[in-house]
């Protein structure tokens, strides 16, 4: 892997370590809430990860990366060239699923995500493992 390489791994992996604590400072309520960033119908539990990913990657590293969200689409002019970097994001899959459980709880979605009752409740009744969301 190319230096520049790594440094753009860098970059994504500090992205999505923001974008998780984007998520995880938020309360319950505010996650459920409607946006006024994205398509209309984006929820702050779509929108802050997004949000944290554009500013770490697009305004913070590169003000030129091509980038393309679930919540915005892309305005980008692609150069379509062999050697150019292009990021995706859609960083909170299921969040129809997430919605639902978090406006049955209260508190903030980190704190309710260290309770093993509720961690068991979401992994029995919401599919998978919330190994992302627990603290490391």
């Amino acid at each position: 892997m190319k230096g520049i390489e790594r440094q753009y791994l860098r970059e994504c992996i500090e992205a999505l370590c923001k974008a998780r604590f984007a998520l995880l400072r938020l309360s319950c309520e505010e996650a459920v809430s409607k946006s006024s960033y994205g398509k209309g119908d984006s929820l702050y539990l779509d929108a802050a990860p997004e949000v944290a990913i554009i500013k770490t990657l697009c305004e913070d590293f590169d003000p030129h990366l091509p980038f393309i969200t679930e919540e915005i689409g892309s305005s980008v002019k692609l150069r379509g060239t062999e050697d150019e970097v292009i990021c995706f994001s859609d960083p909170m899959d299921r969040s129809k699923l997430l919605s639902e459980f978090l406006s049955k709880h209260t508190g903030k979605v980190e704190t309710i995500f260290q309770d093993k009752k509720i961690i068991q409740d979401w992994e029995s009744n919401y599919g998978g493992d919330v190994e992302l969301l627990i603290s490391p």
